[in-house]
């Protein structure tokens, strides 16, 4: 598993960046973003924080549009591209 992991890894050097840790007694390999992945990441951060407002308020809507003003998660997750909702909203 290891062996594989570390491929994959090796496979995006423009994403992941290894390095070794060996101030214990086994030498760990370790992984983290590189500069660039993490600009990327943050900047999805800031563009979901910043629709976000938007996102609550196609739901409210769609919620009074309801009956007993409840829905089906189910529902939702069938209508998530549609109404633009994040994947973990």
């Amino acid at each position: 598993m290891r062996g594989s992991a570390i491929n994959w890894l090796n496979k995006y050097p423009c994403c992941f960046q290894t390095f070794h840790d060996s101030t214990g007694e086994t030498e760990d390999l370790l992984f983290g973003f590189t500069k660039q992945t993490e600009e990327l990441v943050a900047g999805e951060e800031a563009a979901i924080e910043v629709s976000e407002p938007e996102m609550v308020n196609r739901l409210g809507k769609l919620l009074m549009l309801s009956k007993d003003r409840r829905l089906n998660v189910s529902k939702l997750k069938g209508l998530q591209r549609s109404f633009g909702f994040p994947n973990l909203f």
